[in-house]
C-alpha cells in the first residue's frame, strides 16, 4: 500500500513538473519570437481592445437612448391620459 502511494506522490511530482516545463518552453519561445511577430501581437491586441470599447461606447448610447424614448413616451402618455 505504501509503495503505491509513492508511486502516486511521484506520479503526481512528475505531471506537475511537465507542466511547468511546458509552460516554460511556451514562455521560451515567445520571448525568442521575432521582435515583429509581438509587435505584431500587441497590435492585435491593441485593436481587440479598441474593438471592444468601441461596442461598450455602443451599448451605452443604445442605453440612454432606449431610456430617453421611455421618458418621452411616459410624458407623452401621460399627457394623453390627462387631457
Amino acid at each position: 500500500m505504501e509503495g503505491k502511494l509513492k508511486d502516486l506522490k511521484l506520479d503526481l511530482v512528475f505531471h506537475d513538473l511537465n507542466i511547468v516545463g511546458g509552460v516554460i518552453e511556451e514562455l521560451t519561445q515567445i520571448n525568442s519570437s521575432e521582435p515583429k511577430e509581438i509587435d505584431s501581437l500587441r497590435l492585435e491586441l491593441k485593436q481587440a481592445n479598441g474593438d471592444l470599447n468601441s461596442k461598450k461606447y455602443e451599448i451605452e448610447c443604445m442605453k440612454k437612448g432606449i431610456k430617453a424614448t421611455h421618458e418621452i413616451t411616459s410624458r407623452e402618455r401621460n399627457a394623453l391620459s390627462s387631457a
